[in-house]
């Protein structure tokens, strides 16, 4: 065996036997798990985050999107108790654009 290998076994089995060393050793990859489990919680609310987002983007274009057909129904006299029932619009909405 390479004498630089025999003295780092030797030094690691030394460690292994100071109390103090293996404490600090455990508690640094305690720290470490944590860490990377901090990083991985924070990804997946971001990700949460992200999504919530986008469908709440999507759900606000099908709203202006259904405001904007109810508008143009309206302004070609459509009554107003059929175009809720195609936007899913309130009649009290409807009346009001």
């Amino acid at each position: 065996m390479d004498e630089g290998l025999k003295l780092a076994v030797k030094k690691i089995e030394e460690a292994l036997q100071d109390d103090n060393a293996v404490r600090i050793y455990h508690k640094l990859a305690w720290e470490e798990m944590v860490s990377e489990n901090k990083e991985r919680l924070i990804q997946e609310k971001i990700e949460e985050g992200r999504e919530e987002g986008m469908e709440k983007g999507i759900e606000k274009g099908e709203e202006n999107r259904n405001i904007k057909i109810a508008t143009r129904m309206k302004n070609v006299g459509i009554p107003v108790k059929t175009i809720a029932k195609c936007t899913d619009l309130s009649k009290e909405f409807i009346e009001n654009l």
